[in-house]
Formats: structure tokens, sequence, C-alpha cells
């Protein structure tokens, strides 16, 4: 027993007895090959686990770390952050508009992976009739959704793995995609703020024009029915007119007086108007 044996027979030897121990042995050694078997599994099991759990605790991580990105730049690399902690060699393309901004792990890339990425958007639509958005190219396994594909590099050619990959790659490539569309609304919403900032600086400095034209036009106007009305009363009395020539004309200035007195109030509204628009302006400009 000390030295391994598993059991013993006297002589004389019995056949019965023999073949009754033989099989004993042999059942006995495939139970315990059936029960490592069953350990064995329980544990890859357990580790394949921690290994889920692990991974899926790195795409809540993302989640929790990516809700203020504001750029493509910054969300790639918390991207490859993830990805590098799987031990996954990545490269991505986020989709903007007809532009493919391209980024890679190692700061190089590869120009057939930027290819294929492209071309899996480019036929998204095609390959979703398919019910699928993936594809595989040797040790290289991509993803693609709207706004952003993924490729990762993979040494196991085991096809359990490999399986395992695109389940975790179909996860992540949603998370990423909620991202991706969250930058694209900041770009947008900052492009549409700089043009409206735009639009009113060009507004305010128009209208800061026109109320100068408008003052110097109130200014021109009081000049002008001055003038008239001094020369006005400097010729009435050398023209050598009768009186109801006289009394014809003065009607005629009043009237006109009265036309320039109304389009000189009607100036100053206006003047009064642009300039609460550009004090409304001024406050609007210092806090946009």
């Amino acid at each position: 027993f000390e030295v391994g044996g598993q059991d013993y027979l006297t002589r004389p030897v019995r056949p019965q007895m023999l073949k009754a121990k033989v099989n004993s042995i042999i059942s006995s050694l495939t139970e315990k090959k059936k029960l490592e078997t069953k350990v064995e599994k329980a544990k890859k099991s357990a580790f394949q686990a921690m290994e889920d759990s692990n991974q899926m605790g790195q795409v809540i991580r993302f989640m929790d770390s990516s809700l203020s990105v504001s750029g493509y730049g910054e969300l790639a690399n918390l991207i490859f952050d993830v990805m590098d902690s799987l031990g996954l060699p990545t490269s991505i393309v986020f989709h903007h508009n007809d532009e493919h901004i391209y980024f890679a792990s190692d700061g190089v890339g590869n120009l057939l992976e930027k290819k294929i990425l492209v071309h899996l958007r480019e036929n998204l639509e095609h390959r979703l009739q398919q019910s699928t958005r993936f594809t595989g190219i040797q040790h290289r396994v991509a993803a693609s959704h709207y706004h952003v594909s993924v490729l990762v590099v993979s040494n196991s050619q085991d096809g359990a793995e490999q399986g395992r990959l695109r389940d975790l790659l179909g996860s992540l490539i949603n998370a990423f995609e909620m991202r991706a569309v969250h930058v694209e609304e900041v770009i947008a919403r900052n492009k549409r703020k700089a043009i409206a900032a735009d639009i009113l600086k060009t507004t305010f400095d128009s209208l800061g024009i026109i109320e100068k034209k408008f003052q110097s036009y109130e200014k021109t106007t009081m000049a002008v029915m001055d003038h008239l009305m001094a020369g006005m009363q400097e010729g009435l009395s050398t023209l050598g007119l009768t009186e109801e020539q006289e009394e014809f004309l003065l009607v005629q200035l009043d009237a006109a007086m009265e036309d320039l007195v109304a389009l000189y109030a009607e100036g100053v509204l206006i003047d009064n108007s642009f300039g609460k628009i550009i004090e409304g302006l001024k406050e609007f400009v210092k806090y946009s």
C-alpha cells in the first residue's frame, strides 16, 4: 500500500476473487477520474465567472469614468485603458459625419486595420440584416456600430475563447457607442455655440455701427432744422412777399417742421430699441 498498491490477493489465487478485485479497482479509478474532471470543470467555470465579473466591472468603470468626455481622443484613451486591462491590443475608428477618425492603442496604428473598420461600418446595414456586426480575420476580431468600430487582436485560437471574446466585444461596443454618441453631441453643441457666438459678435458690431449712425443722424437732423428756421426768418424779410405769400410759406414750413420732428422722434425710438438690444447682447455674451 505504501508504494502505491490498490489491493492484494493471497495464494491460492481464486479467479472469481481476482476478477472482482480488478473490476472494483477499475470502477474506483473510473469514478476518481470522473470526479477529477468535474472538479476541473467547476474550477474552470469559477475562474470564467471571475473573469466575466472582472470584464463586467471594467465596462461599469468605463461608463462611470467616461461621463464627462468631450472629445474623441479622450474617449479613445479610456477605451484603451479598458482593453489594455483585458490584455487586448485595440484599434478604434470613430465615424463622425463623413469623417473616419482612427486611433490605435500602440500609438502607431495599422492602415489595414483602419480599412477593415471603415469597410465594416460602410457595410453595417447589410451585416445587421444578417444579424451580425462582427468580422474575423486571422487573429483579429472586429465589431462595428453606427458611431464607432473596434478591432481587437487575440492570440488565442480556441473556438470557445473566440466566442467569449465576441460576446465581450458585443457588450463593449454598445458601451463605446453610447459614449461616442455623447461626444458627437458635445462637438455639435460646441460648434453651434461657436457659430452663435460669431453671429452674436457680428450682430453686436453691426448694431453698434447702426447706433452711431442714428446718433449722427439725430445731430444732423437738429442742425438742419435750426439752419432752416434761421434761413427762413432771415429770408422772409428780404423777399418782399405779401402777407398771403408769407403765411403760405410759414404754413408749409410748419408742416415740414412737424414732419421732421416726427421723424426725429421715430429715430429716437429706434435708437432706444437698438440700445436695449445691445445691452441684452452684452449680457448674453457675458454668460455664454
